[in-house]
């Protein structure tokens, strides 16, 4: 018989999957909490055990793909600022979470998830002071700017292709050595 953890993984992935679904046939603000577990094939209360909101289902994914990313940083104490900033672009730039985010108009909260997320990456791994306003505008003008760059493709182009990933990824390293150039922040230990 399966754990509770592996029960409530199973869950998510189906009221996922579901919404994914969902979404390809009726606009967001149409779906009911009734239409996702109906399609899911789970129990209201197996819903609510897992997400608050429908926004959730995505939002938390979001922050699952940020986790990854989060814990590969940490167990490789010799990752470089561009093998990191790669991996980050590839944890944001999933295709279809990304817009199903955008289609949701949920940007507001996939930039405030974003700008949480980059400022305790530069505080633990680069170890910048946060505190300092001039570093929080910094970090915060470049994640909006970022997202934005994030959203555009996806309105435009609908998807991001494999050669718009590469300069996106080329552009993001790109900037955020030069915003490492205006902090005078430097890297810790081997992330350089």
């Amino acid at each position: 018989m399966a754990d509770n953890e592996t029960i409530n993984k199973m869950t998510k992935e189906w009221i996922y999957a579901a919404l994914v679904r969902l979404m390809d046939k009726v606009a967001y603000e149409k779906i009911t909490i009734t239409k996702i577990v109906t399609e899911a094939g789970v129990s209201r209360m197996g819903y609510y055990r897992n997400f608050a909101s429908k926004d959730r289902i995505l939002l938390d994914r979001l922050q699952a793909n940020l986790g990854q990313l989060r814990q590969i940083v940490e167990t490789d104490t010799n990752i470089s600022e561009d093998k990191f900033w790669r991996k980050f672009v590839a944890a944001t730039l999933n295709n279809q979470l990304l817009k199903l985010i955008v289609q949701a108009g949920l940007t507001d909260q996939l930039l405030k998830i974003h700008q949480q997320f980059t400022q305790e990456m530069f505080t633990e791994v680069s170890h910048w002071n946060m505190c300092d306003p001039q570093v929080q505008y910094l970090v915060n003008y470049q994640m909006g700017g970022q997202i934005g760059l994030f959203v555009y493709f996806i309105q435009q182009h609908d998807t991001i292709s494999g050669v718009d990933e590469e300069r996106l990824t080329q552009f993001i390293i790109d900037s955020n050595h030069a915003l490492l150039q205006l902090t005078n922040q430097p890297l810790k230990g081997n992330r350089q």
